[in-house]
């Protein structure tokens, strides 16, 4: 993200506007990424990404349909709402293993099927974010 922002401010300095911005989508993207990781969390009724961009929850049993991508992302489609699951390469913390395992026995609980997609690394949330408690602020 460093190297896209001094490119981008130092083709803004040479006179070259459009070839800054182009260089400011990358920055903006890196945002993202770093402000939308953080805590991943799930028990037998609901499955939890919360980070810096907001507290985001699914419960499981309205989950219908689950896409995967080669790269590990998980997104939990229900009839209005998706959550999404970083990849487990992403994941760091003693519970990894733990929370992996408890994904897939949820998943077979309910016959869900990963089915694989192109598109699953580039999703968002949708319709599954849910207010902080006191207790659960990150800050």
């Amino acid at each position: 993200m460093a190297l896209f922002s001094m490119a981008s401010l130092l083709s803004w300095r040479a006179g070259e506007g459009v070839v800054s911005m182009l260089f400011l989508v990358f920055v903006a993207l890196g945002l993202y990424l770093v402000l939308g990781s953080g805590h991943i969390a799930a028990d037998d009724g609901t499955m939890s990404v919360d980070s810096l961009l907001g507290r985001h929850a699914l419960a499981w049993d309205r989950v219908r349909r689950v896409e995967g991508s080669g790269y590990g992302t998980l997104v939990l489609h229900a009839d209005d709402a998706r959550l999404v699951v970083p990849p487990p390469m992403l994941w760091s913390g003693p519970d990894k293993a733990a929370l992996r395992a408890l994904i897939a026995r949820r998943l077979r609980e309910r016959a869900l099927v990963v089915r694989h997609s192109r598109t699953a690394d580039y999703r968002v949330h949708h319709n599954v974010r849910v207010e902080r408690t006191r207790s659960d602020d990150p800050s």
